[in-house]
């Protein structure tokens, strides 16, 4: 599908969707954001779990989700394009492998966000957090520097390429 914003999924105006076991690909957001989905003052969180978001792309950010809230667990994130290929704000992520995605970054966050239980790995791009944030029992691959203009709790995780590939920016 060919469309602006959210080519796969557009959710606005305080909706609360529940999107289980969906298989959303091959979509196109040529001039916005959001190739599989676009959260667009979407109001409280939406459940997105068991989903498999493939070969999606945008423009602009989000090749695979852009906007929020959601929480996003037991999913696969695969194969997806764009300025950011996860651009979103305060969510979880728990149990769910993110690979084989272009884009400047794999994902870049704007809030409270908290990787969980993931493998991110085979992605070009860096991974940004920006507020207090959390990666916990979560492989990062190598290729992936992680940046970070907040607080940043990492527990219990594999970064391949070890504390060298993290970068604080002191007085964000």
């Amino acid at each position: 599908m060919l469309n602006e914003w959210g080519a796969g999924i557009d959710i606005r105006y305080n909706s609360k969707p529940t999107l289980d076991h969906l298989i959303i690909q091959n979509n196109n957001a040529q001039s916005g954001r959001g190739g599989g989905i676009a959260f667009y003052y979407a109001g409280e969180t939406s459940i997105l779990k068991d989903l498999i978001i493939r070969n999606n792309n945008c423009s602009d950010l989000g090749g695979a989700i852009y906007g929020g809230p959601f929480d996003l667990s037991n999913s696969q994130i695969y194969g997806n394009t764009g300025g950011t290929v996860l651009h979103f704000l305060n969510v979880p992520i728990s149990n769910c492998v993110i690979y084989g995605n272009t884009g400047g970054s794999v994902f870049h966050s704007v809030g409270q966000e908290v990787l969980l239980n993931c493998t991110i790995v085979n992605n070009s791009g860096s991974i940004s957090f920006n507020g207090m944030s959390a990666i916990i029992n979560t492989i990062v691959g190598s290729g992936h520097p992680i940046s970070n203009t907040g607080i940043l709790n990492i527990s219990h995780s594999l970064i391949e390429d070890g504390e060298n590939s993290i970068e604080t920016i002191l007085g964000a």
